[in-house]
């Protein structure tokens, strides 16, 4: 396990402390398309494109994100976790 991170977000400004877990070899990508069991499923609870999420696991070169889900869809994420009944975290956005 790595050292407890700070982290302040980019868009919001939101500050807090990230804590590893079991997930640390997972990208904030990997982590929300698999609490949400896929990227059909993910796709299909927040209305984003699957193109769209399978391009956060790509790397920039093939016009990915590298594992970074772009902070414009959070909202919609926490949203459908929220009427799903789906436990996220704010460091499940969090590349550590």
């Amino acid at each position: 396990m790595t050292d407890i991170t700070d982290y302040k977000c980019p868009k919001c400004g939101t500050e807090m402390t990230v804590q590893p877990s079991q997930e640390d070899n997972m990208t904030a990508a990997e982590r929300i398309i698999d609490k949400f069991n896929g990227v059909s499923r993910l796709s299909k609870a927040t209305g984003i494109e699957a193109t769209t999420i399978y391009r956060w696991s790509y790397p920039k070169e093939k016009r990915g994100s590298e594992g970074r889900v772009p902070a414009r869809y959070h909202a919609q994420i926490w949203d459908a976790a929220k009427r799903l009944g789906i436990k996220l975290k704010k460091s499940d956005f969090v590349n550590l």
